[in-house]
């Protein structure tokens, strides 16, 4: 098991399953298949959080070919700590970003013509965090005509002007 509720809830949720993940996988997932083939699993794995620069792209051919949305993820982690969210606590007081391109790349291979930007904080902390990413994806040609981007999660609010420069229509 993993994800936010395991990580922030470990004493709940260890004694009731075989393994627990904590942080963002990414860094430890390669060492956890290798250990269950191994049959060595751990109980516990510390993720920590994740080089965002090499993450990998989603499978998205995994999903179902009449599944209604892709998803992406483009940003991890927030500076602002707000009492109500687990975003700082779960991926990091920082706000890392992934490299447009990979960004790109990954956008062109989602074959949705809606897509969920599953960021949990799109609007960044600084005016160079506030769109440029959005932005430079418009410029290197992403997405595909027709295609739109809903806006999922946290700050909702604020999210419709920073998708605003992509040319996509937006649904909040």
């Amino acid at each position: 098991m993993g994800g936010i509720h395991a990580t922030m809830c470990l004493d709940e949720v260890i004694d009731r399953v075989d393994s627990v993940v904590t942080g963002e996988a990414e860094g430890i997932w390669a060492q956890v298949l290798e250990d269950v083939r191994q049959g060595r699993l751990q109980r516990r794995y510390e993720g920590g959080l994740a080089c965002i620069e090499e993450m990998r792209p989603a499978r998205h051919n995994l999903l179902p070919p009449r599944y209604a949305f892709g998803a992406i993820q483009t940003t991890r982690g927030c500076p602002l700590n707000c009492s109500f969210c687990s975003v700082t606590l779960f991926n990091g007081a920082s706000y890392r970003q992934r490299p447009v391109a990979d960004v790109v790349r990954e956008f062109q291979l989602i074959p949705q013509k809606r897509v969920l930007l599953v960021d949990d904080n799109l609007v960044g902390t600084r005016s160079d965090h506030n769109g440029s990413g959005q932005g430079s994806v418009s410029r290197h040609g992403c997405g595909e005509p027709g295609q739109a981007v809903d806006w999922p999660g946290h700050h909702q609010f604020c999210r419709r002007r920073g998708v605003a420069h992509i040319g996509c229509p937006v649904r909040v």
